[in-house]
């Protein structure tokens, strides 16, 4: 049974292979898990939080990759009840929390999670919740080269500041008004020459809004397709100056796989479940959740083959984790007996193989 699962719902006393796996006879009740919860503090889910980056990092460090795709979003953790900090927002239409998230795209890893009240706008705190990864970042024993990518609801000067603060890259979405499109009618056009075409057309200039203190890159993309009017115009602001316009475009578009990964964290991680009464005790179910995403993601990463790394929790339960079996000792040694008919033999002996052959992440 999952760690997040047990936090939800009475635990299997009985079960001999979690026995095992926690080294005692006598496993925590709900009650206790729940006390658990709500004894702990804000800054025990700070260190939770950095346990999920250090993970992250751990191996990072080991396989020395010196280029980290980072995605930063919101989501929302929906409330059924009277939960602290519980409140209405207006862009999903329903009331509970708006928690930040940071992944990194290239390995599906978590690199944190910032609980909030669900009134908050989306860029609110982001200062705060990226400042420490960046940091954390700087301390690695070889250089890596960040590069951030946000949606407009991201595009802020305080935002802009410290990445450049940070030699961090960034690659941010803004949201269309009069003054951009003044300065893109200078390069790409407003109405199509030819209607029955489609037509994408690439621009870029600098650019400084009245928050910014320095003018900085936008491109423009201008699409057109068969059937409407106008050319369609999407902007970003970007610290890269070497990359072409088309190529940071596609960087940028790829950011939409995040939604896989926040979808794969509340739905197979219940990173999403606001059970607790208080909201420390649900940033804590939260971070936990996040803990055990990044420990599976790095079983991914280091055990499975390439083609099966998206493989999501769900389909590892049913094939690996949930098989029927028997706890039996003999000379001194535990052994777990599957059931012969299990169709899954055969990736299970394979996973456990590699696990065996694992080196240890470098941690310092």
């Amino acid at each position: 049974m999952p760690v997040t699962a047990m936090m939800s719902r009475p635990t299997r006393y009985n079960d001999p292979v979690m026995k095992q796996v926690h080294g005692t006879t006598d496993l925590a009740p709900q009650p206790t898990i729940s006390r658990f919860l709500s004894a702990l503090t804000c800054d025990d889910v700070l260190h939770l939080n950095r346990l999920i980056l250090t993970l992250a990092l751990d191996y990072i460090r080991t396989n020395h990759i010196d280029t980290v795709m980072l995605d930063v979003d919101s989501t929302h953790c929906d409330t059924f009840g009277h939960q602290e900090a519980a409140s209405f927002n207006a862009h999903y239409g329903v009331t509970g929390f708006h928690p930040l998230v940071a992944y990194i795209a290239q390995l599906n890893l978590l690199l944190g999670i910032k609980q909030r009240p669900g009134n908050q706008y989306t860029s609110t705190g982001v200062k705060e919740f990226l400042a420490p990864i960046f940091a954390a970042f700087c301390e690695l024993p070889f250089d890596v080269q960040l590069i951030l990518r946000g949606d407009s609801g991201f595009a802020t000067p305080e935002l802009y500041t410290l990445c450049e603060f940070y030699d961090v890259k960034y690659v941010i979405r803004l949201k269309q008004n009069a003054a951009l499109d003044q300065l893109a009618d200078e390069f790409t056009p407003v109405v199509p020459k030819h209607f029955d075409q489609n037509s994408v057309i690439y621009g870029e200039f600098n650019y400084a809004a009245k928050s910014w203190s320095i003018d900085r890159r936008v491109l423009v993309k201008s699409t057109h397709q068969v059937g409407e009017l106008f050319f369609e115009r999407q902007y970003v602001v970007t610290n890269m100056t070497e990359a072409g316009v088309k190529l940071l475009y596609l960087a940028y578009q790829k950011r939409g796989a995040m939604e896989n990964l926040i979808k794969e964290s509340k739905a197979g991680f219940f990173m999403d479940k606001t059970n607790s009464h208080t909201f420390t005790a649900n940033a804590a179910r939260a971070t936990i959740s996040g803990i055990a995403y990044n420990l599976i993601a790095l079983m991914k990463l280091m055990a499975l083959p390439k083609e099966q790394r998206n493989t999501t929790i769900s389909t590892l339960r049913f094939q690996i984790f949930h098989v029927a079996g028997k706890l039996a000792r003999h000379a001194g040694k535990i052994i777990i007996h599957l059931a012969q008919s299990n169709v899954f033999s055969q990736q299970i002996e394979a996973l456990l193989a590699n696990i065996h052959t694992l080196s240890p992440l470098v941690t310092n």
